[in-house]
């Protein structure tokens, strides 16, 4: 047995300092340059004891080549318990919209009783969602459920008829969760006064779309009569600010906010929001705005800014992500749906999903 560099090492570069990290755990070790090449031409016995320490406590510095198998065999073990942890379940109420946004894939549509879920299939979601997390339910996880759309309110009544069922499941001690947040994520224009209430009793968390001040806002942001958004949305959020209802925001980067949102911390906590998060333009409606040469500078601008605003104060998207690297963990969860979500969408309109080992004829995601 013989020490030996692990083969997960990695090492990068700024200036004429070194990062030395471990590939499957980030936690670096920061050495000048010039000391880090003595180590190239040097046994690694000959290491100075405190830095040959730090090597092997961040194991970038193994026993044997069995070493390293066995960190990966932990890394991917962990990585796979979080992969089959269904932390949030997507409950996608309506593809109607009343706003018409113009870059969201969701526009304002006639057609509601044709494009909103049913009672019975956000049960069945909800069921489908519950036998998964009996097998591997985490009593310190947060779990989610979040109302989705196109515009959530718009099939309200489903959504109240779910925080019953979800209320009898808790009380009846059927719910295998510890800390579960409900959340709607909404454009505000429908939020009244029974809708605070329905907040106020089940302590929902309500996320409200918006894109910044108003002439940034609406560019893109208008109803479907073409009308301004900005006034009814600000309104909104301070009417549930101020009846003690837990209330984000979410600002969609664009082409023509893209220099103003490092100051966004200012804006929204200026309006009283718990916390705020940004979503990126994909696809047709980034490319319909930004031309092809113009998206590698586009996409560093845009990340220059959200790094400049964290640094301030930072939004829910970007912590979730920070928390993880500072715990050295992965972060598999985000919107999008991919990774630990079940999304309960139109029954009548998509494929079954089939996996082994369950029942899955009654549902569909």
């Amino acid at each position: 047995m013989s020490l030996q560099w692990s083969r997960y090492l990695r090492v990068r570069r700024k200036g004429d300092q070194m990062a030395l990290f471990h590939d499957l755990h980030p936690d670096p070790l920061y050495l000048p340059e010039d000391r880090w090449r003595e180590f190239g031409v040097s046994s690694i016995i000959d290491i100075p004891e405190e830095i040959l320490s730090e090597l092997l406590v961040k194991k970038l510095i193994v026993n044997s080549e069995g070493d390293d198998e066995t960190e990966y065999q932990l890394v991917s073990a962990n990585l796979l318990k979080k992969l089959n942890q269904p932390t949030i379940l997507y409950l996608m109420l309506s593809q109607q919209c009343n706003f018409d946004c113009c870059y969201c894939p969701a526009r304002a549509s006639l057609s509601q009783n044709e494009k909103s879920l049913r009672r019975e299939d956000a049960i069945a979601g909800v069921n489908l969602w519950l036998s998964h997390l009996g097998e591997v339910a985490d009593s310190e996880a947060d779990y989610y459920v979040i109302f989705y759309g196109g515009e959530p309110l718009l099939n309200r009544e489903v959504m109240e008829d779910v925080l019953v069922y979800l209320k009898e499941l808790r009380e009846g001690g059927r719910l295998p969760v510890q800390h579960l947040n409900l959340m709607v994520a909404t454009n505000g224009s429908l939020v009244d006064e029974d809708f605070i209430h329905l907040c106020q009793k089940y302590d929902l968390l309500v996320a409200v779309g918006l894109d910044g001040p108003p002439e940034i806002n609406n560019i893109y942001r208008l109803d479907a009569l073409g009308r301004s958004t900005y006034e009814r949305t600000v309104q909104t959020i301070k009417n549930l600010v101020g009846r003690g209802v837990r209330t984000f925001a979410s600002a969609t980067i664009t082409p023509h906010n893209v220099g103003q949102i490092e100051d966004y911390s200012r804006f929204f906590g200026e309006l009283g929001v718990e916390k705020f998060g940004f979503n990126f333009l994909k696809g047709r409606a980034l490319l319909e705005r930004v031309k092809s040469e113009d998206l590698a500078d586009y996409h560093l601008r845009a990340a220059q800014a959200v790094i400049g605003n964290a640094k301030q104060h930072g939004d829910y998207q970007m912590e979730k992500k920070v928390d993880a690297f500072n715990h050295q963990d992965f972060f598999p969860v985000d919107c999008t749906c991919y990774g630990n979500q079940l999304v309960s969408w139109l029954m009548v309109k998509c494929p079954i999903v089939r996996l082994p080992g369950k029942n899955w004829d009654q549902f569909r995601i």
